[in-house]
Parts: C-alpha cells; sequence; structure tokens
C-alpha cells in the first residue's frame, strides 16, 4: 500500500543522495516461530561497510499483506568473509524492535550474497539468540543504490 510505496521511494533516496549503499528487495522465506512474515516477503535498508565490517539497518515485511505493521525491524552489524570478488560470506548479529512479527531482542545471523553492484541475490539464516533452531532462512534479490 502508501507505506511501502513511502518506504521504498524514501530508501532508494537515501542511497542516492548519501555514502550510504540502500537497498530494497524481494525474497521468500522459511515458516518460524520467530517471525510472522508472509510471502513473498519485501526488504528494505541501508548499509555501510568499513573495510570487512558492514553496519546495517533493515525492514522486512510483507507487501501482499497490509495486516503486518509495522513489520520486521532490526539492526546490527555483520563480518564479511570474501568468497570471490563477486560473492561475500557473513556473519554478524542484530538487535531487533519488539512487534507483532518479530521478537524484540538480539538475534544471529549468517549468509551469502553475490552479485554486481547494483543487483545481489542472496540467501540467509536469522534466528534469536535465545533460540538458534528457531529462526528463517529467507532469499532474494536487492536492488541496490
Amino acid at each position: 500500500g502508501v507505506m511501502t510505496i513511502i518506504g521504498t521511494m524514501s530508501t532508494m533516496a537515501v542511497g542516492v543522495t548519501t555514502p550510504l549503499d540502500c537497498y530494497v528487495g524481494l525474497g521468500i522465506g522459511s515458516n518460524s516461530p520467530a517471525f510472522e512474515i508472509d510471502d513473498p516477503n519485501g526488504i528494505l535498508g541501508c548499509q555501510y561497510d568499513i573495510n570487512n565490517t558492514r553496519l546495517f539497518v533493515e525492514h522486512m515485511s510483507s507487501p501482499a499483506s497490509s495486516k503486518d505493521h509495522p513489520g520486521a525491524n532490526y539492526a546490527g552489524v555483520k563480518q564479511l568473509f570474501p568468497v570471490s570478488t563477486r560473492a561475500d560470506m557473513y556473519v554478524g548479529g542484530a538487535y531487533a524492535l519488539d512487534s507483532d512479527q518479530m521478537d524484540g531482542g538480539v538475534y544471529v545471523i549468517g549468509g551469502l550474497e553475490t552479485g554486481g553492484e547494483s543487483v545481489k541475490i542472496y540467501s540467509e539464516y536469522i534466528t534469536p539468540m535465545s533460540d538458534l533452531g528457531d529462526g528463517m532462512a529467507h532469499a532474494g534479490v536487492k536492488f541496490i543504490f
């Protein structure tokens, strides 16, 4: 709806006008008690890399559902491990705000992304620190601005 359009346009504008790499994306995820996000899931975020350390903020929700406001919102840090010139593996942590879609607290993240400067394909697993088997695997494509 309107909030998705505003969020997408705002994320793109921040990415174009600042040194941050901001992205919008679309993906699918596994069922998880820790996340109540319908598929397809959409992501909006901004990141900043310092050497092989990535600082990021991200929002995940379902653009197909009007009932998942405010979505999953979290921020954290990832350590990047280059696999090739076009691919990075990463592991990190994030702090999530409490919402109907995601319990607040500390989360562990691991994943892989590959692609060019403006389009990336990613796969990751994000799980609460309190129950590492309660997470969500998701994958998709990100368009970076």
